[in-house]
């Protein structure tokens, strides 16, 4: 996997604290798994299950939510 560039990886995490600055309310476990997410690595979604000690539908559920408040775009086939 190919780093990011510099300045393109200094925008997205601007855009990333502002998005939080700005979020709408998470519950407990959109916090969990937003804070386990970084711009820079992609995370199975079996990394957050064991890291959030949460089921498979709970992580998706999350991720979900969190990818309809805007906070995180997927690529379904590096999660699934």
């Amino acid at each position: 996997m190919e780093e990011l560039p510099s300045p393109l990886k200094e925008e997205i995490f601007k855009k990333k604290k502002k998005q939080v600055e700005e979020a709408p309310k998470l519950n407990e476990k959109e916090t969990r798994i937003y804070e386990r997410l970084t711009v820079d690595k992609e995370k199975h979604i079996d990394e957050l299950v064991v890291s959030c000690n949460f089921s498979v539908s709970e992580a998706l559920s999350s991720l979900l939510n969190l990818e309809l408040k805007d906070l995180l775009s997927s690529c379904l086939e590096n999660i699934l």
